[in-house]
């Protein structure tokens, strides 16, 4: 069975405030819908969403452009992708195993600029956690870490490869700047190669 990580915490988020009910509801939906892949992202567009919920295609247009005008999400309508970057955040993978199993995923969605962009916040991810999981990813996906995948620049100032997990910035937005609880644990735990379990906002 298909699960997500969503925080109770999300209704705290200043964002997540600012949306309409409808907006709530459409964000809701797509960070539970069945197809929704475990990189954050899902092959979808309008007509087709709208017609799932039962709701014409211009209240759903404007239900998810608050979701998408604040950033919480991000759309190409021509591919059809939608991509939450923070999705990730609270939603990391169980073991190795669950990281190269990531490969089939990316590969089914549609080619979109997006991509690239969703595979560098993935690495960004794996770097905060064990050795195994950066030795899958790198497995999975090659060159991404090291510089050398289409679509992902990581020559650049503030590249991935090289950096330690403790070197790098907070990679999914700054919901919680806190931190929930038993973070530093989790994140030690993670450098040894280990998960925690952690729960939290996925936007």
């Amino acid at each position: 069975m298909k699960y997500r990580k969503i925080s109770p915490c999300i209704w705290n988020d200043a964002k997540v405030r600012e949306l309409s009910d409808k907006g709530k509801l459409a964000l809701l939906f797509l960070l539970t819908h069945p197809h929704m892949t475990p990189l954050g992202a899902i092959r979808a567009n309008a007509p087709g969403l709208a017609c799932e919920l039962g709701w014409s295609e211009k209240v759903f247009r404007k239900a998810f452009g608050e979701v998408l005008a604040l950033g919480i999400a991000k759309e190409d309508a021509k591919a059809p992708l939608v991509w939450f970057p923070n999705f990730l955040r609270h939603n990391m993978p169980e073991s190795p195993n669950v990281v190269r199993s990531w490969v089939g995923a990316f590969r089914d969605l549609p080619e979109s600029p997006l991509k690239g962009a969703m595979l560098e916040r993935t690495g960004e991810a794996v770097l905060t956690l064990g050795e195994g999981f950066r030795s899958a990813f790198a497995e999975a996906f090659p060159g991404v870490l090291g510089g050398a995948a289409p679509g992902v620049s990581a020559s650049r100032p503030g590249s991935l490869a090289g950096a330690p997990p403790e070197a790098l910035p907070i990679p999914f937005g700054e919901a919680f700047p806190e931190g929930m609880p038993n973070q530093e644990q989790e994140q030690e735990q993670r450098r040894k190669g280990g998960r925690g379990t952690r729960a939290g906002s996925a936007i």
